[in-house]
């Protein structure tokens, strides 16, 4: 898959281009234990050859700033284009199950 053909998949899921060419979305799971909703920050992170999966931190740094915490991530080439209409990024499943 070429970065083009994400980039146009996950905009037309509702993520949105940040100033760096990132894309980035409010992502809202339930937790395994508690079962409430959780929103976090999502962003996908796009580089020359892969992309990574990264979770904006709730802990300020040193700095007094938000760390991205990678959770995944996958090189173009071995990104799936799924049959039934989602795209698989690593361990991650993108799109709406039909």
């Amino acid at each position: 898959m070429k970065t083009e053909e994400l980039i146009a998949f996950l905009t037309a899921l509702g993520w949105e281009l940040d100033r760096y060419g990132h894309l980035q979305k409010d992502v809202t799971n339930r937790h395994r234990e508690t079962k409430e909703l959780i929103t976090r920050r999502m962003r996908i992170k796009l580089q020359a050859t892969s992309c990574r999966i990264e979770v904006k931190s709730n802990q300020k740094n040193f700095d007094g700033c938000y760390d991205w915490i990678r959770v995944g991530g996958e090189y173009y080439s071995k990104i799936l284009k799924l049959d039934d209409g989602r795209i698989r990024v690593g361990t991650y499943f993108f799109g709406v199950m039909k």
